[in-house]
């Protein structure tokens, strides 16, 4: 906003934003179902270390939101310097727009599409990925992480977490 407004409609732009807010979240319906957690894993063959942040709900009409970060935490290839077949990848970053979320028990279907990508961008954006959340109670890592990447070349990949927990109500 302009320095030069009058400060009546500066204090009632103000008001109206605080309004619209509190509506938007009054209106938008509460969470029936949720999901959030942060785990550790690695891939198969041990090539990394791995990170991924769920956070996700579902209102009663179904509408999910949130998202899912991903990102490494250690890359055991980046000891070797990068070459066409072993490309650079600290640093990789992705993160999924949720679409849906299901939850049967303990477990939760989660799925989206990548919106960002830093590394890969024309191979990920826009590529759905699901993943299937197992949370077997514990508070510790012994909950089980599906990954299901959509995208032509992908694959399913399923993961005890080396560290984490997540929870699925």
């Amino acid at each position: 906003m302009s320095a030069r407004m009058n400060p009546a409609i500066r204090a009632l732009s103000a008001t109206l934003g605080v309004l619209l807010l509190w509506f938007t979240q009054a209106t938008a319906g509460q969470p029936v179902h949720e999901v959030r957690g942060h785990a550790v894993f690695t891939l198969d063959p041990p090539a990394a270390i791995d990170q991924v942040t769920i956070n996700a709900a579902a209102d009663e009409n179904g509408v999910a939101r949130g998202s899912v970060s991903v990102w490494p935490l250690v890359y055991l290839l980046d000891l070797l310097p990068p070459t066409p077949v072993v490309p650079d990848l600290a640093g990789w970053t992705q993160v999924i727009r949720l679409t849906k979320l299901e939850v049967t028990g303990n477990v939760a279907h989660v799925g989206g599409f990548v919106i960002f990508d830093n590394r890969l961008p024309e191979f990920f954006i826009g590529c759905p990925i699901d993943f299937v959340v197992t949370d077997n109670g514990t508070g510790e890592s012994g909950d089980v992480l599906q990954i299901d990447v959509l995208c032509p070349g992908g694959g399913t990949a399923v993961r005890t977490l080396l560290g984490g927990n997540f929870t699925v109500k």
